[in-house]
């Protein structure tokens, strides 16, 4: 058995609300509340989760201001955030300085994301 859209489960719940609660109110009230019911399962049908977090380990740096407004200066001329300049620049010094000693650079594993 093919299971039934949501879409069209919430069409059938409101019209059932729509006639069970025009029965004992007025027009108008009834009216108000379907059009609430609508609303709100509209608003909630736009709804997207938030993606989780690629990034997820904290790093905690200590800086005075002109360092941190200097950064923050160089990020915003890249297009990216401050977490995401600072993360793409140590990145790249961490592997520069792996091949200058000869070191084989770790490769990131699906995992790791």
């Amino acid at each position: 058995m093919t299971e039934v859209p949501l879409a069209l489960r919430m069409q059938v719940y409101l019209c059932c609300q729509w006639q069970y609660v025009s029965r004992g109110f007025s027009r108008c009230a009834a009216f108000f509340l379907f059009l609430v019911l609508w609303c709100q399962w509209q608003y909630n049908s736009g709804m997207v989760k938030a993606e989780k977090r690629k990034h997820d380990k904290p790093l905690q740096i200590r800086m005075n201001q002109d360092l941190l407004d200097l950064i923050q200066t160089a990020s915003g001329k890249v297009g990216l955030s401050t977490s995401g300049w600072v993360r793409d620049r140590l990145a790249r010094v961490a592997r520069r300085e792996i091949r200058q000693t000869e070191d084989e650079a770790p490769r990131r594993s699906k995992r790791e994301g």
